[in-house]
Formats: C-alpha cells, sequence, structure tokens
C-alpha cells in the first residue's frame, strides 16, 4: 500500500492570465495538510486538478495509491469533498438524504449517520434549504466518510466523521479511525497579508 493518500509532482495548469507551475507536494495517510496562500495563488486549481475536474497541462497525480485519470468507482467512494454550496438536494431533510446516501454507499454507517447529526445539533425532519451555512457544512462532514477528505474554503478546516464537539461546536479532529485505518484530509485557507 502506498503510504501517501495524496502525491502531487510537477503539476502546471495554464490559464490565460495565470500559470499554476510545477507543483509538487505529498500528503501522508494519517495526516492534515492545509492549502494556504492568497487569493488567486491557485488553491483551488490544485484541489480541482487533484480532484480530476479539471485538465491538468502538466505532471501526475496520486490518489489513494491510483493516478487520478484511472480512478476507479471504488477508490473515488473513499474521498469526500466538501466544497462551497452543497452537495445534495436542498429540498431532502439529513433523514431523506440518508436514504439516498444508503443506497450509493456500500460501506453507509446509518447508525454513525444518526449520532452525529444528533451531536452537531442538526434536525432530521428539517429541511436542508432553511439550514444555515455552517449547518450545511456539518451536514457535508457527516455524510463524508472518506480516507481521504478534500475540504475547499468553505469546509473552516474540519476533517469529517470522527470529529470531536463540544457544545455544537468542532473543536479539534481526529484522523484515525477506530478499525485502525488511516485518514487524511486536505483544506483549502486564504492567507491574508496586511
Amino acid at each position: 500500500m502506498n503510504s501517501n493518500a495524496l502525491t502531487v509532482s510537477g503539476l502546471t495548469k495554464k490559464y490565460e492570465a495565470f500559470t499554476l507551475s510545477d507543483i509538487s507536494f505529498e500528503v501522508p495517510r494519517g495526516t492534515i495538510a492545509g492549502l494556504i496562500g492568497e487569493n488567486g495563488a491557485g488553491k483551488s486549481t490544485i484541489l480541482k486538478s487533484v480532484l480530476g475536474l479539471i485538465h491538468k497541462d502538466q505532471g501526475e497525480i496520486s490518489v489513494l495509491g491510483s493516478p487520478v485519470e484511472e480512478l476507479q468507482p471504488k477508490i473515488r467512494e473513499n474521498i469526500g469533498v466538501v466544497f462551497d454550496g452543497t452537495n445534495f438536494s436542498e429540498e431532502l431533510t439529513p433523514k431523506k438524504l440518508h436514504k439516498v446516501l444508503k443506497g450509493i454507499y456500500g460501506s453507509w454507517d446509518e447508525e454513525y449517520f444518526f449520532a452525529l447529526l444528533k451531536k452537531l445539533s442538526l434536525p432530521a425532519e428539517k429541511k436542508i434549504k432553511s439550514f444555515s451555512k455552517g449547518m450545511k457544512a456539518k451536514l457535508s462532514y457527516d455524510y463524508c466518510d472518506a480516507d481521504l477528505f478534500i475540504c475547499g474554503k468553505y469546509g473552516n478546516g474540519v476533517a469529517c466523521r470522527k470529529t470531536i464537539v463540544k457544545n455544537g461546536g468542532i473543536l479539534e479532529r481526529e484522523v484515525i479511525d477506530t478499525k485502525g485505518l488511516s485518514k487524511s484530509g486536505i483544506f483549502q485557507r486564504y492567507w491574508i497579508s496586511i
């Protein structure tokens, strides 16, 4: 098994007014990494390249041991993603969302999903469209049980699933699953210089 959850080597992406040039880094399994930089530095371009959402001009990207261009459904199921906005119909309630996700993910943990809903003070019967942005982010973490968690600027730097919570607020993250499987995360953050 590859010891890295994510390997990026020589990533280059050219746009008309911007070039992301020769980016290389590794995220070992069981660790959390951050992409920190000013607005327009290329953080979103890196994450979209890692997810295969945009075509890179050069370089190699390996996700959970497989080249990004060759990711099989079984591996994709182990990548959790939270960007700005919701990844599900806001007409659903969390309880109805659970039914949809249970049919999609073979390893769905119903007991854990509802326990975390309760711990995060998220109502199971209320439509998602009535949730605040923070509540929607918490819900995104709840349904994500992945070996690699990729979080855009919206995610507030919180790892998914095994989250330590106090008074409804997320305090710190735990990245080692109770079964001993390593979990990893990469988060996008802004660096503001004054």
